[in-house]
């Protein structure tokens, strides 16, 4: 082991050998100086372990000195002790100002010298701990981009297909201050029968999302196949089990009802209570008897569903927990019983709506608790396609009735490109022969426009030279390693409407948001959204509309079915 090297710097010659002398004697390895300049260079060729001044040097002053030796160790900490002859405060105070870790005044007892190097030395051996505690840091951030890496390869690869939307159904959420995981899908059989499932994931972010993946996949291929709840249910179970740890699973309530509307199937797995709607009497039909989906494998699950029998022309409500932790001013949640009484009471020709307004009117603007989903089925034998075949047809291109929505924080994105993420998703659930690219460049745009001028606050001026180019994404990058906090909200919906197929894209970010008049303006002079992205988003899409805030965007892209 080297020995502890210290540069000592001082005018006075006499002094200067007398304090090496001790040092040496304590063992230390010295380096002398007899200037400030001569110290500099000495310390940059060295790499000395402390450094000893006095403040009254020739050539470069000792708070000089020490400026320059802490801007060039600022990578590491080298204890900076002052001996000065000087006693008047102002001269001590600035010993400590200009990077000095602490001063002894002349003359000094060289005991009490050697202890304040120990104390110095101790402060070094805390900073060096914490050096290579940010090191170990920086290794598990390089293994969870590894894991982000995986998982985005996991999206890639598990693509479903099959399974048509519905008129049938009415679905409608509030995104919360984190991204909670719910998951609405709805789906076909061959057959006619209607399938629909509502979930919840455990976790939150990107954790959350990947779950999305395997249900949504196996509800599609496995309706479009024909199979019933039962089978779905047991079969999404096995799969999530195989391949989640424990401590991540899905809350899920599966709704599988005849094209007669005769009757209905429900499965409820740790879901708040489903209700019905008949005569203008509303009543809890089906509670959560069964535990949530990847839990277990064994005895303990139970695939059956309830079946109930139904006259035809009620309604169906299912909603995710988020609903029952709302909570009002008084900070009372809402509650089964809450939300029990509040469908009980409820009179109005938009009763959906006005559930809905009511839920989440409970928060007053303060935001939600958990995301809130609300699901209201149609049980209208007249509303079912009459050529159900078309509904799902074999190609990957039907229009398909989902909604998804995730709120990713800079933690992730600072790691995940978040456009081809988002744009993943959707492929997982919806395929869109012919407009793929289209598509993809929308949410490019709309995600990159979010996380680089909402989140990250860049100026796209930046980029109309080369030099500014590169400076832009020096920036980009410096922006995305700082401890600010900022996030990034992306609400994704399809439906079919008139032969065609409606994807409503909804993008918000934590950012301060930009001028909307000047949206259709010239948007080279809009630091905020300027260059090709409005109006290459505007030319594909139907339409294309801003929160007066500004940081929150809602595209609708419309698609022909082949």
């Amino acid at each position: 082991m080297s020995p502890y090297t210290v540069l000592l710097v001082d005018s006075n010659k006499t002094e200067r050998l007398a304090v090496a002398t001790m040092l040496e004697a304590a063992s230390y390895s010295v380096i002398q100086a007899d200037d400030g300049d001569r110290a500099l260079e000495l310390f940059v060729e060295d790499s000395p372990d402390m450094v000893i001044t006095d403040v009254l040097l020739k050539g470069l002053g000792g708070y000089d000195l020490v400026s320059e030796i802490k801007r060039l160790s600022i990578s590491r900490f080298i204890p900076v002790l002052f001996i000065t002859a000087l006693r008047d405060s102002d001269s001590l105070v600035k010993c400590v100002s200009c990077g000095g870790d602490d001063f002894m005044v002349k003359p000094y007892e060289y005991d009490i010298f050697l202890v304040k190097m120990v104390g110095l030395r101790r402060i070094q051996a805390m900073h060096e701990e914490i050096i290579d505690a940010n090191n170990t840091l920086k290794r598990h951030d390089s293994s969870l981009q590894s894991e982000l890496s995986l998982a985005e390869h996991v999206y890639d690869y598990m693509v479903g297909s099959g399974g048509g939307g519905s008129d049938l159904v009415r679905y409608f959420r509030a995104s919360a201050s984190r991204f909670s995981g719910d998951i609405f899908l709805s789906a076909y059989t061959p057959s006619g029968t209607l399938n629909v499932i509502l979930c919840d994931f455990s976790g939150h972010g990107l954790y959350a999302a990947i779950g999305a993946i395997p249900v949504s996949d196996l509800f599609y291929a496995m309706t479009k196949k024909g199979f019933h709840i039962e089978d779905i249910v047991k079969e999404i179970n096995n799969k999530l089990c195989a391949i989640f740890p424990v401590e991540m699973f899905c809350a899920a309530v599966l709704v599988e009802v005849s094209p007669a509307c005769e009757y209905i199937s429900i499965w409820n797995g740790g879901m708040p209570d489903v209700y019905i709607r008949s005569n203008e009497r509303t009543n809890m039909l089906a509670q959560s008897l069964n535990i949530p989906l990847g839990v277990s494998v064994g005895d303990d699950f139970n695939s059956k569903p309830l079946v109930v029998k139904i006259e035809g022309g009620e309604r169906l409500y299912l909603t995710s927990d988020g609903v029952l932790v709302e909570k009002n001013k008084d900070g009372e949640k809402l509650g089964e019983k809450g939300f029990s009484r509040l469908l009980r009471t409820i009179i109005s020709d938009d009763y959906f709506g006005e559930v809905c307004r009511e839920v989440t009117s409970m928060s007053e603007g303060n935001g939600h608790a958990d995301d809130v989903s609300i699901v209201e089925i149609f049980l209208s034998p007249e509303l079912f396609p009459v050529d159900v075949s078309k509904a799902n047809e074999v190609s990957s291109s039907v229009p398909r009735h989902w909604q998804i929505d995730m709120k990713l924080y800079k933690d992730v994105f600072r790691d995940v490109s978040l456009a081809p993420f988002v744009s993943n998703v959707v492929n997982s659930v919806q395929s869109m022969t012919g407009h793929k690219e289209n598509v993809f460049t929308v949410i490019a745009e709309m995600v990159n426009n979010a996380v680089d001028h909402g989140v990250l606050g860049l100026d796209s001026s930046l980029k109309r030279d080369p030099e500014g180019f590169a400076q832009y994404f020096m920036s980009r990058d410096e922006r995305l390693l700082s401890d600010d906090d900022g996030w990034v909200s992306v609400s994704i919906g399809h439906h079919a409407e008139n032969d065609q197929g409606v994807l409503e894209l909804t993008v918000e970010d934590s950012g301060s948001g930009f001028d909307v008049n000047l949206k259709d303006s010239d948007m080279s002079e809009n630091a905020g959204y300027c260059g090709r992205g409005l109006p290459l988003i505007k030319k594909l899409c139907k339409s294309l509309v801003f929160n007066k805030k500004g940081n929150c965007a809602t595209a609708t892209y419309r698609w022909d079915v082949e």
